[in-house]
């Protein structure tokens, strides 16, 4: 007969019955099934097998001693007011680099120009045979002859930098996908993250201060628009613009809806969540 194994615990200490929360049930049997993929068990462990041999892991629960819980629930409810700091920056930051761009762009083809102004009328323009041209002290480049040290500065700008510069356009559309990554990144967070009810009233709290604060960003976004810095590139940003033009009501209905998804991840969980 198999004898069964009764455990002690220490005196003043009882074991407290606790609902198991889904998600860390879903992490232990995705960790089951794992070791058996990996060959550390020959077939899927239970649950209480799995908790017995975790509770005799020291390094697990090092981990656990050392993570700070609280920081990181904390940190999800400031992400209203990264996503404002993150859009303003990326779009004039993006709108530098494309103007940056042109400017190089239209240096050196300016350089180009002048450059073939200096070099107008030379005779070896004219040669079209290559021993001629080299008897003449030109330069043959395959194609046609040029004068020695020539350098067609125009087409070398165009090929490169007319190149990056025609690609980099594309950030006005990278600045508005940002934005909207981080506005359904926010939403997948509340729709994961486990909190107490009581946590609700903070987070309405948090969203009206940032509803607050976003006023002078988008006030702030308009004076950089309307003062023709970057000699009005920033116009030319329109859907991050509109965004951040009206970040005030973006936020709200960012927060409005993300809070739809927190409550009712709080009505799924229960009791279940950590407080703050």
């Amino acid at each position: 007969m198999k004898r069964r194994m009764i455990y002690r615990y220490p005196p003043g200490q009882r074991l407290v019955p606790m609902k198991v929360p889904p998600i860390f049930k879903a992490r232990v049997q995705e960790a089951a099934v794992q070791r058996v993929r990996s060959g550390k068990d020959p077939h899927e462990r239970s649950m209480a097998r799995i908790l017995k041999a975790m509770a005799r892991h020291e390094p697990t629960w090092d981990d656990i001693k050392r993570a700070d819980f609280i920081e990181d629930n904390r940190g999800q409810i400031f992400d209203l007011f990264k996503f404002m700091i993150i859009a303003l920056m990326a779009v004039v930051f993006f709108a530098g680099l494309i103007y940056a761009s042109g400017l190089i762009k239209n240096a050196l083809t300016q350089a180009g120009n002048n450059n073939e102004q200096n070099y107008a009328g030379n005779a070896c323009f004219g040669i079209t045979d290559g021993t001629a041209c080299s008897n003449q002290g030109c330069g043959w480049n395959g194609a046609k002859c040029v004068p020695a040290g020539y350098v067609n500065m125009t087409a070398a700008s165009n090929a490169t930098l007319g190149k990056m510069d025609e690609s980099i356009q594309s950030l006005r559309l990278v600045a508005l996908t940002l934005i909207f990554s981080l506005i359904i990144g926010f939403f997948i967070t509340n729709s994961l993250i486990k909190v107490h009810p009581s946590f609700f009233f903070v987070y309405v709290f948090i969203v009206s201060l940032a509803v607050i604060f976003a006023a002078p960003i988008a006030n702030a976004y308009l004076t950089l628009e309307t003062s023709n810095i970057y000699d009005g590139l920033l116009k030319t940003f329109t859907g991050a613009g509109f965004m951040l033009e009206n970040l005030p009501v973006v936020v709200a209905v960012t927060g409005i809806l993300g809070g739809i998804f927190l409550f009712i991840n709080m009505i799924r969980q229960g009791n279940e969540g950590a407080g703050l």
